[in-house]
């Protein structure tokens, strides 16, 4: 009768180890959720990132080649970057070269941690998030019109969004696109 009693009770040496096992996998756990958490904080902040430069990219293509001046793209415009910039104040001949903010028109703080306070108002200073808008000519579609002038049958646009992380790391995401000059005929 004592065998089988002696069978059926755990023996200390089995409580220890069990318990040993218990906290091992306990700071397992303890040690991979915080990384999970960064983990998905960097992938939601890279997916918004994508959203914003795509959302951009769409806006700069409906606007098309003879809006991408700074009053066309500005406030007083089609409102796609922020305040009316003055310069290029045309872009016939496809050949300027300018760099847009366009944060403020996108409210990019309300997108990314850090953006705003708690109680919901933005914060403002070096690692505020931002958006970029750079255009340029895009050089292999040049060509010589008959005036003897360079013009560019394509205008490069490059849409760059930039964030922090809690860790004071700059992260961003660009996307450039070509936008074509259409003639009516």
């Amino acid at each position: 009768m004592r065998n089988k009693r002696v069978k059926n009770a755990f023996t200390i040496l089995e409580v220890v180890l069990a318990l040993v096992v218990l906290m091992f996998m306990a700071i397992m756990v303890t040690a991979v959720v915080p990384i999970s958490l960064r983990t998905v904080r960097t992938s939601s902040d890279f997916t918004q990132a994508t959203s914003l430069v795509q959302h951009k990219v769409n806006q700069l293509q409906d606007a098309g080649y003879t809006n991408l001046t700074g009053p066309g793209l500005g406030q007083n415009g089609l409102e796609i970057v922020d305040g009316t910039p003055g310069t290029p104040a045309t872009n016939t001949l496809g050949n300027a070269t300018a760099t847009f903010e366009f944060t403020d028109t996108d409210k990019l703080w309300q997108y990314f941690a850090g953006g705003m306070d708690d109680t919901g108002a933005r914060v403002t200073n070096a690692t505020s998030p931002r958006g970029y808008l750079y255009i340029a000519p895009y050089a292999p579609s040049s060509y010589t019109n008959a005036a003897g002038a360079t013009e560019y049958g394509l205008i490069r646009a490059t849409v760059t969004v930039q964030w922090w992380t809690s860790k004071g790391q700059i992260q961003s995401f660009s996307a450039t696109t070509l936008i074509p000059r259409v003639t009516v005929n």
